[in-house]
């Protein structure tokens, strides 16, 4: 990489390494020009959980698309009211009632 230039990579990290609710990120600059500068700006980190919302009434999450749909079993949903759960797709605008 040279100077001021913008790295956008992707890493696989063991699921056993998160397995405890916890991580610890770090970057390193391995340049060998001791005046060198490394910024970060941002990480993301994408994992699998489970669904189960711990008593919320609102969770937002996102799901790749997928021609043939899901089946979500979503336990700890709190409902308010007696009123039935419903997912909304904020990229069209749909709404999906809970059963």
């Amino acid at each position: 990489m040279n100077s001021f230039a913008d790295l956008q990579t992707t890493k696989t990290v063991p699921l056993s390494l998160i397995a405890g609710n916890s991580a610890t990120v770090s970057f390193t600059n391995n340049s060998s020009n001791s005046t060198d500068r490394m910024v970060t700006s941002f990480y993301e980190l994408t994992y699998p959980r489970q669904w189960n919302f711990g008593g919320q009434t609102n969770f937002s999450f996102q799901l790749p698309a997928k021609t043939s749909g899901y089946l979500l079993n979503i336990a700890g949903f709190a409902i308010s009211g007696g009123i039935q759960p419903v997912l909304y797709d904020f990229t069209d605008g749909s709404g999906i009632q809970a059963w």
